[in-house]
This record gives C-alpha cells, structure tokens and sequence, in this order.
C-alpha cells in the first residue's frame, strides 16, 4: 500500500471538532497552525491513530486507517512526537534500529533491509560521526535528530512531526527544518508538521491548514492563506507582511 491523499471528515473527538473536512495532499510539506487549544494536536492524533473518531473516519489512500493493523500502519505512517525526554540508556545507533521494529516478527529471523536502512537514517540526520554516542549525552537538538532518524527507520511515506522545534534553540529549529525540506524534495517523502512559529511555517511549507476553535478556518498554500486580517482574526495580534527575496516574514506591532 503506497500512501495517497489523507483524508480527514468529521469528527466530533473530544467534543473539539464539530464538523472537520481535511484532506493531506502527498508529496507535500503541510503544516497545521493555530493558537494554543484550536485542536492541533488533536487534529494529528486523529490522523496518526492515536485517537479515534467519535464520529467520521480517516482514510490513508483509499482504506480508513481504523481497519489498518498498527504494525502495517507504522510501515507506511511514522510520528515524531512533541516530548522525547525520557532517559535512554543507548547509543544513537541502537535508539535509531529500534525504528525497524514494525519490520520484525517471530517467522522471519532477519530484516534483510536494516543494516541498509539504518545507515540511510543515520545519514539523512548527519549522526554517522555520534552514532556510538550514548543518546543521553547529546544536545536537545541532536537528540531530536536521533528520533526523527528512527522515525526514518520506518521508511514512511507520510512523516508527522508534533511541534519539532520546541525546545531547540533558533541554530537547530532551522537545521531541522531543513531537513525536513531535504526528506521531502529528495525522496518525495509527505510530510505534516504542527508548527507555532509562523515565519516558520510560512517559509518551510508547501501547503498550510490553519486552525481556530477547533475549525478549519483556511487551507492552501502559505502566500494564498496567511494574510494580516487572518492573523488578527486568528491570534488577535496586529502584524505586517514583508518579503525578502522569496521569503516572507510577519513582524508584530
């Protein structure tokens, strides 16, 4: 089964959601905005089967992923989730294999594919030269990269990250941000963030869903959707538009 579309209509999941049509397009880099509580994280839980419809369905392709077996779901859908923090007594490489367990079962002795795999993720995520490192002695940005290297692991075809640049300081939300636009122009790869800063958003995204009260409010790409009277609509904050170059900056006032 190759990723298609994700398709996401109504919902009533913990009473957020009344009334929900999204639909995730493949091959792109989207990223869901809003202000705190407008249901982002909700929205991806639903997505990623972390929680399930009330009412309505979500489908992957042309299957509603509620009938996909979770082993086979996480060999096409994998999750970069918000608090990574727990202590882990390995090393990068070790943390990242665990990433080949949806591959894994009690009939078939090797995973053929990974060694091969493993390298690919430790090199995607520019950790071959700590990959011996244990993973609690890392910085909160090389630690985020060794997650996200085991979400590789899986060899999605839909990546979804909650909230990546939390916590990092402004040198690692733009290194992985970069690479998350590497993962997408290179290998096709879809990708769907939940992101609160917009200029990042903005820039780092092919398509934006923005959210408020648990609504959809606009969906398209970053120069059609965010404008300054949906930001003050939205975050209740004033602000002006600039672009530099090819990119475009929000500055309040």
């Amino acid at each position: 089964m190759k990723a298609k579309n994700i398709h996401f209509t109504y919902s009533q999941a913990n009473s957020l959601f009344n009334g929900l049509n999204v639909e995730i397009p493949r091959g792109k880099i989207t990223t869901i905005i809003g202000p705190n509580g407008c249901g982002k994280s909700t929205l991806l839980g639903l997505l990623t089967k972390g929680y399930t419809p009330q009412n309505g369905e979500v489908y992957l392709g042309d299957r509603c992923v509620q009938h996909i077996k979770q082993k086979e779901f996480a060999q096409h859908v994998s999750v970069l989730h918000q608090h990574n923090e727990e202590k882990v007594h390995m090393t990068v490489r070790e943390l990242v294999s665990q990433g080949r367990m949806p591959y894994q079962n009690l009939w078939k002795e090797k995973d053929e594919k990974a060694e091969e795999v493993i390298q690919w993720a430790l090199e995607c995520t520019q950790l071959i030269d700590i990959q011996d490192k244990e993973v609690d002695a890392l910085s909160g940005g090389q630690r985020q990269r060794v997650w996200l290297a085991m979400a590789l692991c899986q060899q999605p075809d839909v990546l979804f990250l909650d909230e990546p640049t939390s916590y990092l300081d402004m040198y690692y939300q733009i290194q992985l941000l970069e690479l998350v636009q590497m993962l997408n122009t290179r290998y096709q790869m879809t990708i769907v963030m939940v992101l609160h800063d917009l200029n990042q958003a903005i820039n780092f995204s092919d398509h934006i869903i923005v959210m408020h009260q648990g609504k959809v409010v606009q969906i398209g790409e970053p120069k059609q959707v965010i404008n300054e009277k949906l930001i003050e609509e939205v975050y209740q904050i004033q602000g002006k538009l600039h672009e530099a170059g090819d990119k475009i900056y929000l500055l309040p006032y």
